[in-house]
């Protein structure tokens, strides 16, 4: 890969927001990838929108897995370690197991929200 130094000019490349309260938390580095990844899939519109305005995600082990060269299965593992976290919410749209989840991308609430 050809390099270059950084300028004043210098375009940035495509990238992942990295939120810094994410450095603090007791999180493998893998299941903050996910997360960072899932952050950024709902913030650029890849998302849906229930009737409350939240924005969700379906569908996405295997797309998130591609992405960082992992096993569906671990992006799953990564997942339940986030909605253990409380920072994703994965709500079944049906009993059936064939039916999508939705997977809601949560942030930590601020200081003045109840």
């Amino acid at each position: 890969m050809k390099t270059d130094y950084i300028t004043a000019s210098s375009p940035l490349p495509p990238y992942l927001a990295y939120p810094r309260f994410l450095l603090g938390m007791d999180l493998r580095l893998i299941t903050k990838e996910v997360y960072c990844i899932l952050l950024d899939m709902t913030v650029n519109g890849e998302g849906s929108v229930d009737k409350h305005g939240r924005r969700y995600l379906t569908f996405i082990n295997p797309e998130i897995a591609k992405l960082i060269d992992r096993t569906p299965s671990t992006v799953g593992h990564a997942l339940a370690e986030l909605e253990r976290a409380g920072l994703v919410k994965r709500h079944w749209v049906s009993r059936s197991p064939t039916q999508p989840y939705h997977t809601y991308i949560k942030l930590p609430a601020t200081e003045d929200e109840p």
